[in-house]
């Protein structure tokens, strides 16, 4: 099932669909018609295939760091600002601020967002 933009955001941020306790199992980066896109997918287990792909479309910023450990998904922030028309993803926050926060990591800021699951 895909979902995108509003609906899609508002599954993620409501827990509805949820990608704590997953493991990041496939970052793809690509451009497409001049603009930049991150598919992240994620796993219940290292071995499993992937039971969500979250797309980022028209990213305008990401840091993102990654060594050779397992990236293991303990939680997420999620946000959208109307103004900006904005998504904000987190999939290493801060927990201490529940709001944005400078000390969030494997941050990605896109235009566009979908939800694809695969159960």
């Amino acid at each position: 099932m895909k979902i995108e933009g509003e609906i899609a955001f508002d599954n993620l941020n409501s827990r509805k669909i949820s990608i704590a306790d997953h493991i990041l199992v496939g970052v793809k980066l690509f451009i497409e018609n001049f603009t930049t896109n991150i598919d992240l997918s994620f796993a219940k287990s290292i071995e499993g295939n992937p039971n969500i792909i979250i797309q980022l479309k028209k990213v305008i910023e990401f840091d993102f760091h990654y060594d050779e450990d397992t990236y293991y998904i303990e939680d997420y922030k999620i946000f959208y600002n109307n103004e900006s028309n904005e998504f904000y993803l987190s999939l290493d926050p801060d927990y201490m601020i529940i709001e944005k926060s400078q000390n969030d990591c494997g941050i990605i800021k896109a235009k566009g967002i979908s939800v694809i699951t695969t159960n």
